[in-house]
């Protein structure tokens, strides 16, 4: 391994993103298993420039975070090699944009057939566990399907989940500012709306509130749909429903859920809500709380 390669991977791991295989700088965004997450989910994710000073980024999908990286301090370099830098990062990642999109096109197509060839669902293993119905989803293959949908209404991507509630994306699917929308008429005429999380939390909320529910499925989509929502309902009560990851805060790690929540509420003029659990009982969302007491009054 190169001693940039190296470096690369060392400032990973001191952040807490870890991956055993080497590196690779070819400009390409790589996906990778983070250590302590749920087995099979691939979180972990890296960008690394080749050239004369190589430079990347990297982060964790799950709560949005992203850490640049350059093997060289800008402080140390003449004023050459700093516009050198510029231009191969500015055509690096222009290249990577130009991919990506039509990655992401081809991406939209296949999620259309998947989505024609599924079937309605009634029941299913992970509906059952969480306590939620079916609302706008299907399954295809045994695995519930649902779709991400940009402000257009376009279909984007697809998010699959097994029996055991692990959770995967359409490969190549755009996800940034995408959502899977829970509604009725009626909930559309109160005006009034949550943005949360995960399919269960959603589902949850909107069956004891009646309102309508956007799904980010994750917490760093969590703004992104947020801008996108309020953009077309500016008059509507809009209402961030944040997961409070409050292990991660006892494994001194950010709490992913409330962070990005209050990013998203603020950068809207939303309000903000999340769950308070009882000492000793596990549990991060609404869905979860659901499952102790029942959840009269979220707002």
């Amino acid at each position: 391994m190169s001693q940039e390669l190296y470096k690369f991977q060392e400032a990973m791991s001191k952040c807490g993103v870890p991956t055993e295989a080497t590196p690779i700088a070819d400009g390409e965004i790589h996906r990778f298993h983070i250590e302590g997450h749920k087995r099979g989910s691939v979180n972990g994710w890296y960008v690394l420039y080749p050239g004369d000073i190589y430079a990347g980024s990297f982060g964790n999908w799950k709560d949005g975070s992203t850490i640049n990286w350059c093997s060289k301090n800008r402080a140390d370099m003449s004023q050459t090699e700093q516009a050198k830098h510029r231009r191969q990062i500015n055509q690096a990642k222009k290249e990577r944009h130009i991919k990506k999109q039509a990655e992401q096109e081809e991406a939209a197509q296949k999620a259309a057939v998947i989505w024609r060839a599924s079937q309605a669902v009634t029941s299913h293993p992970y509906l059952n566990r969480k306590g939620v119905l079916a609302h706008r989803v299907r399954q295809h293959r045994g695995r519930l399907v649902l779709p991400l949908r940009n402000k257009k209404g376009q279909l984007r991507s697809l998010q699959y989940i097994n029996n055991t509630g692990e959770k995967r994306f359409l490969l190549g699917g755009e996800i940034i500012g995408n959502y899977h929308v829970l509604h009725t008429q009626e909930a559309i005429e109160k005006k009034q709306a949550f943005i949360c999380e995960g399919y269960a939390t959603g589902a949850t909320l909107h069956e004891v509130t009646g309102a309508v529910v956007f799904i980010a499925f994750n917490s760093g989509n969590l703004n992104p749909v947020a801008l996108n929502v309020w953009a077309k309902h500016m008059d509507w009560q809009l209402i961030i429903a944040a997961d409070n990851d409050r292990k991660t805060e006892t494994e001194g790690k950010r709490n992913a859920g409330l962070e990005e929540g209050r990013k998203a509420a603020i950068n809207i003029g939303a309000s903000l809500v999340y769950p308070s659990f009882p000492d000793g009982i596990d549990g991060s969302d609404f869905n979860d709380l659901a499952g102790i007491e029942p959840l009269t009054e979220v707002v």
